[in-house]
């Protein structure tokens, strides 16, 4: 049955729910006709019938505003950051870049994905999120790379909304975000009948993930070169290894007793992050993020398989960053604004936490 739900969901994205509308719409109509037959079935399994209905119109809403919310971000202007516009537009192209929204924040990652409007006429608008750590332990060159691989993502249609099955899968979220399984009746029997499904969509969706990682380091290849592909991720994937080590794990750490909060994250890898230039340093991250073994339920391949895909049978020696990216493809006021913004906003989540 999952292999039959997921399919139809592959192939016909949020229109798939009418694989539950129809049945749902079914049975109320049966309901009805109890009304001249026994009005006490009648009575008796309205709990059930008029949820059911709740349900289905829930279904056909989703179909159309799925996906269609419009996040409330803080847009990166062309004037706080000239180098980095001027680098996507420059790969993604003028079209693309004008309908797109930069965004900064404190994650050491880049991610892209679109909104779809109410009329197909006024297309998708393209979310680019980069994150301050990101910019901090990369160079330009690098930069373009993974911005290479994020315009691959968008072309090969990876994106949220364009891949029908997380398409299908945003209906789920519109729906329990408004029916919520633990407070009303639908959002209850919604999940009740169909929870069975979160582990085989999480399963597809991980597998199709890692196959779009591989495909978009294909494209990033291309677009420059697989040297500066490869030299990209493993760039990131030592200052993860690094930072994971150096400032999440003890903070992960410090925050389990905090009575107020610690340090915020960015202010503590500013002071560190000069350790990555030193060659010796350098390497030997690099050497542990290419020993991390495959995770088979993971939506990202491993960095070894990357490598390989992307032609490397060994490791590569990788060349320290001699310029952060962050100072040259942001203005400096723009770069300092945003890290104190960012670290005020982390302590005022964890200040609500601790609360």
């Amino acid at each position: 049955m999952s292999r039959l739900i997921i399919g139809a969901a592959r192939r016909f994205g949020r229109f798939a729910v009418l694989l539950f509308v129809i049945p749902a719409v079914g049975v109320f109509a049966l309901w009805l006709q109890l009304f001249d037959i026994h009005k006490g079935w009648f009575v008796g399994t309205a709990f059930i019938a008029i949820p059911l209905l709740a349900m289905a119109v829930a279904f056909l809403v989703s179909t159309l505003l799925a996906g269609f919310q419009r996040s409330k971000v803080k847009k990166l202007t062309k004037v706080e950051a000239p180098g980095l516009w001027e680098l996507w537009n420059s790969i993604a192209g003028s079209r693309r870049a004008a309908r797109t929204s930069i965004v900064l924040d404190d994650v050491l990652n880049a991610s892209v994905r679109e909104e779809r409007s109410l009329v197909p006429f006024f297309g998708r608008r393209i979310i680019l999120t980069i994150g301050i750590p990101l910019l901090a332990v990369t160079d330009q060159n690098a930069v373009a790379a993974i911005l290479a691989h994020e315009n691959a993502h968008v072309i090969n249609q990876d994106t949220n909304g364009n891949l029908k099955l997380a398409e299908f899968e945003n209906t789920f979220e519109y729906i329990f975000a408004y029916a919520d399984p633990q407070t009303t009746i639908s959002g209850g029997l919604l999940y009740a009948a169909l929870g069975w499904l979160s582990e085989p969509f999480r399963k597809e969706i991980a597998r199709l993930s890692r196959e779009s990682e591989l495909e978009a380091d294909h494209q990033s290849a291309k677009h420059g070169n697989s040297m500066q592909a490869g030299r990209a991720l493993l760039l990131v994937a030592a200052a993860s290894n690094f930072l994971n080590e150096v400032i999440y794990e003890p903070l992960k750490h410090q925050l389990m007793g905090a009575a107020v909060p610690p340090r915020p994250p960015l202010d503590r890898i500013f002071e560190v992050i000069e350790q990555l230039a030193d060659p010796a340093v350098l390497a030997d991250y690099v050497g542990r993020a290419w020993q991390e073994p495959a995770d088979p339920n993971g939506s990202h391949p491993s960095y070894a398989e990357r490598l390989s895909a992307l032609g490397y049978e060994k490791l590569p020696t990788v060349a320290p960053i001699s310029e952060q990216a962050l100072s040259t493809l942001l203005t400096k006021e723009t770069a300092k604004q945003y890290i104190v913004d960012l670290d005020m906003a982390w302590t005022n989540r964890v200040a609500n936490a601790l609360q």
